[in-house]
C-alpha cells in the first residue's frame, strides 16, 4: 500500500488547455521522492525523481497501482455512461490534482458567497452558477420577502445561499 501527497502543489488555469496545468513536489508514504507536473497542452503527466530512493519508490508504486482493478469513471458521452481507467501512478497523481483543485475552487466559492450574503442575496441556480442580488439586509422583513420572491421567480429551481434570511 502506497500513500500519495503533493505539497507546494501551484497550479496554472490559464496554461490548462486540455489538461491542468501544474506542478508539485510528490511524496509517497510521507517522503519527498521527487516532483510531478503538466503543462496542461493535452500531454501526460510527468513524474521526475529526486534521488535513487526516489527512483526507487516511484517505481515500486507505479507497479503497484497498475496491478489494482480498472477505475470505472462516470461519464456521459459514452453509450455506457462510464469508461474503465488503468490504474497507475501518473493516474492517481492526477486524481490528487483534481482533488486538490476542487479544494481550492470549493473554498474560494465559499468564501465569495459568504462575503456577499452579507451584502444582499446569493442565489445558488442549481445549474453551476450563483447569482448575486445587492440589498440593504437592514430593510424591513416584508421588503425583503417580495424581493425573494421576485428573485426566487427569476429562478424557480435555485437555492438562497443566505443564512441570515429565513425561508418564505
Amino acid at each position: 500500500m502506497f500513500t500519495l501527497s503533493l505539497k507546494k502543489f501551484k497550479f496554472f488555469p490559464s496554461l490548462s488547455e486540455e489538461t491542468n496545468c501544474f506542478t508539485a513536489d510528490l511524496y509517497i508514504n510521507g517522503k519527498l521522492v521527487g516532483t510531478t507536473s503538466n503543462r496542461g497542452y493535452g500531454g501526460n503527466t510527468d513524474i521526475h525523481h529526486a534521488n535513487s530512493e526516489g527512483l526507487t519508490l516511484i517505481s515500486q508504486a507505479d507497479k503497484y497501482f497498475k496491478s489494482l482493478p480498472p477505475k470505472r469513471v462516470d461519464c456521459s458521452w459514452d453509450d455506457k455512461g462510464y469508461f474503465e481507467m488503468k490504474s497507475s501512478l501518473e493516474n492517481e497523481v492526477d486524481e490528487l490534482v483534481d482533488n486538490l483543485i476542487q479544494e481550492k475552487e470549493s473554498k474560494r466559492v465559499t468564501k465569495w458567497v459568504d462575503s456577499h450574503c452579507k451584502k444582499g442575496i446569493v442565489v445558488d441556480s442549481n445549474e453551476g452558477t450563483y447569482h448575486f442580488y445587492p440589498f440593504d439586509m437592514s430593510k424591513p422583513m416584508s421588503i425583503l420577502a417580495k424581493v425573494v420572491q421576485q428573485v426566487m421567480a427569476k429562478h424557480p429551481n435555485g437555492t438562497i445561499m443566505n443564512e441570515n434570511i429565513a425561508t418564505f
